[in-house]
């Protein structure tokens, strides 16, 4: 991973954190996407191992795909694990699940069973 994959990758977490991201749902119950500047970002989880594999990528306007990023090669054992392998797999598995929360509203649903519970 890059140097400006690593910078994309912290600015969506710290965003998505600020609920600044808008992630939606798609036709994949294991893939989420966000429009950032004109650009469709998508953020799935799969399992071609017997743990989770994840892919953000980068759609351009026409659909096209212009950027992956990916822990299936390690993950697969194409590739060595190392801190900066660990850290982009911890760093998109955290992405996945921010936005598999945002975009199913789970914060909202917990503030309204907090506060029937509450009342």
């Amino acid at each position: 991973m890059n140097e400006q994959q690593t910078a994309l990758l912290e600015s969506l977490l710290a965003r998505t954190n600020d609920g600044k991201v808008d992630w939606q749902k798609t036709a994949d119950d294991d893939t989420f996407q966000a429009v950032l500047g004109g650009h469709i970002i998508a953020i799935a989880r799969r399992s071609p191992t017997p743990d989770f594999s994840f892919v953000l990528t980068i759609f351009n306007s026409n659909g096209d795909e212009i950027e992956s990023i990916s822990t299936v090669r390690v993950d697969l054992g194409l590739a060595e694990f190392d801190d900066a392998e660990k850290r982009m797999k911890n760093m998109l598995a955290e992405l996945f699940e921010l936005a598999r929360r945002r975009a199913h509203g789970a914060e909202e649903a917990i503030d309204a069973i907090l506060q029937e519970l509450n009342s």
